[in-house]
């Protein structure tokens, strides 16, 4: 139920830290999160720029991704073709496919998928239209700040949104225009770490929030108690209505 979760960069945000931002949330668990990045919306022309800083940070963190422990493995071999998969098709489809330099045969045995950007893929493609859960990172460009808010209006609403702005207005406005169970302003994942932040998704990443006094009243039941006394009115509002009905109802309606 994590769905598509966008990380929205907007032209002033410096890339060198929104690289490092993004690649750690993608990377953790090697993407295996519910709430980690799933697409990256970055201003047009600043894609691969973008593409290369993430891999870069990637390269730095795990200098080998098939031998490294601290390296995720991908959960099982179907979850492991999957992303395979994922990745061909993508490359198939035009988009360019950005990865530090790996052991491949190593990371097959291992079954590690190496940290992976898919600069530009096709809208239809796979990784554009389920949820990745794993370390493949689609970058896609935008024009302007109305069409990547657009961007995500046209799908499913997420499970949580990031975006990365030095601009208080802009950030905001991203906020106020979008919907998602959970948000987080340059930074990511850690949203989830703060018990007094009501967690859940919302419409189709899921219903409901836990989280302190949150959870409480998700998983309980508000029961509704009426109790009237000895006289009520409740032989005012049944038939046939006379003077003193409709005396009521004036008063009421005033």
């Amino acid at each position: 139920l994590g769905g598509k979760s966008p990380a929205i960069v907007t032209p002033d945000y410096p890339q060198d830290a929104a690289a490092k931002s993004i690649a750690w949330g993608k990377l953790f668990n090697a993407g295996q999160t519910c709430v980690a990045p799933d697409y990256v919306l970055a201003p047009k022309g600043s894609e691969r720029a973008l593409g290369e800083a993430i891999i870069n940070v990637a390269a730095h963190q795990f200098p080998d991704a098939s031998s490294d422990d601290a390296y995720t493995a991908i959960v099982s071999d179907r979850h492991y073709e999957r992303l395979n998969a994922m990745i061909e098709e993508a490359r198939q489809g035009g988009a360019e496919i950005l990865q530090p330099e790996h052991d491949a045969q190593a990371a097959q045995a291992a079954r590690k998928i190496p940290p992976t950007v898919v600069l530009n893929p096709p809208a239809d493609a796979a990784v554009m239209t389920e949820e990745i859960f794993g370390p493949v990172l689609p970058m896609v460009g935008y024009s302007e700040l109305d069409a990547a808010i657009d961007f995500v209006g046209d799908r499913d609403h997420p499970l949580a949104l990031y975006v990365y702005s030095t601009d208080k207005t802009q950030a905001q406005r991203v906020l106020d225009e979008t919907m998602s169970g959970g948000a987080a302003v340059n930074i990511n994942l850690l949203h989830l770490s703060v018990p007094d932040l009501p967690f859940g998704g919302v419409g189709a990443s899921g219903q409901g929030a836990y989280h302190g006094e949150a959870g409480f009243l998700t998983f309980t039941h508000e029961r509704s108690v009426f109790s009237t006394g000895k006289w009520h009115p409740s032989r005012l509002l049944a038939p046939p209505y006379g003077k003193m009905f409709e005396t009521v109802a004036k008063r009421q309606m005033k």
